[in-house]
């Protein structure tokens, strides 16, 4: 029963490397979310797992043109989108510091969600203060 519950995870990482590894990223922070910043936080958090997913994956190609599609795609959304853009530049660092992956936590499921919690703050406090 164990190797039906990982396999499952494992094809959907790799599903999702192989979208990403396209000519194009699929990187689509959904701002467009009626001034509501906790929704626009959400979206941020799930954004920010999957480039932690491409980072934990040793994509390199992959996660090579990830900030500058980010860069792209949050400029042209305005001051919002610059304002999400500083919460990426914030936690991108930690990612690639590891701070969210094992051993510096327990499991991949705790560092996913250290790494929603911390988002969301800085997402939070991007968008309000």
């Amino acid at each position: 029963m164990l190797r039906r519950l990982r396999r499952p995870a494992l094809l959907a990482s790799l599903s999702l490397i192989g979208l990403l590894a396209g000519p194009a990223l699929a990187l689509d922070v959904d701002l467009d979310v009626e001034g509501k910043p906790e929704e626009a936080c959400l979206n941020t958090e799930k954004t920010m797992r999957m480039v932690m997913n491409v980072w934990a994956q040793n994509a390199t190609e992959t996660y090579a043109g990830i900030q500058p599609e980010l860069e792209h795609e949050l400029g042209a959304k305005g001051e919002r989108g610059a304002k999400i853009l500083t919460v990426f530049k914030t936690m991108i660092p930690r990612i690639e510091a590891n701070e969210f992956l094992p051993p510096n936590v327990i499991s991949r499921y705790e560092g996913h969600q250290k790494l929603r919690a911390a988002t969301h703050i800085e997402c939070m406090k991007a968008l309000k203060g």
